[in-house]
């Protein structure tokens, strides 16, 4: 389940950011479709934030990409591997 969840939220999160940065930058400061990108980017803020709450509070680390296991997270280090199956994160 997660690895389908992490596989559709890069694609997802990718077409806002190019959505809400055309939005921001294209558009006049403070037109409906300006505010329109701010919004977008605030909730892209938002979800970032409460994933890293999720993952955080469960105390669990996260789920592999590959194997779905979970990698214990450590903090101020980044997992290079998983311990698991040897995936790249």
């Amino acid at each position: 389940m997660w690895s389908h969840y992490r596989r559709w939220k890069r694609w997802l999160t990718a077409a806002l950011m190019i959505l809400a940065y055309s939005l921001l930058v294209l558009e006049p400061e403070l037109s409906a479709r300006w505010k329109a990108g701010v919004i977008i980017a605030a909730f892209l803020a938002t979800a970032y934030l409460v994933e890293e709450f999720v993952w955080i509070s469960r105390k669990r680390g996260r789920p592999c990409e590959k194997c779905g296991q979970n990698i214990p997270v450590k903090a101020f280090s980044l997992r290079i591997r998983c311990p698991h199956c040897g995936h790249a994160e």
